[in-house]
């Protein structure tokens, strides 16, 4: 999609965008070969960089640098991407032990 816009928009909001999909990924990796007692933490992590690439990709929609296909492809994967994460903090969650 970078290849597409126009030099501005590709080192602005859309660098944004791949900067927090990129640390998402990170975060991911990170997670998923960490500890469980650090999971949570990473997974919340994860979380939040993924609903900031999707205001950042709602941004670029709203300000025409997106067209609408590509647009709603891009938000159907990360709404996606974001209930798999939550799925993933459910299950660490009731997994992990209660401190008394």
């Amino acid at each position: 999609i970078g290849k597409k816009l126009n030099k501005g928009d590709k080192l602005g909001v859309w660098a944004q965008v791949e900067k927090n999909l990129l640390l998402g990924l990170e975060e991911a990796i990170a997670a998923s070969l960490s500890t469980p007692i650090n999971k949570g933490q990473m997974i919340q992590k994860l979380s939040l960089k993924i609903e900031i690439a999707k205001r950042l990709i709602r941004l670029t929609y709203e300000i025409k640098i997106l067209e609408d296909v590509i647009y709603l492809r891009l938000a159907e994967k990360l709404e996606e991407i974001s209930k798999m994460a939550a799925g993933w903090k459910k299950y660490i969650n009731q997994k992990e032990p209660a401190i008394s």
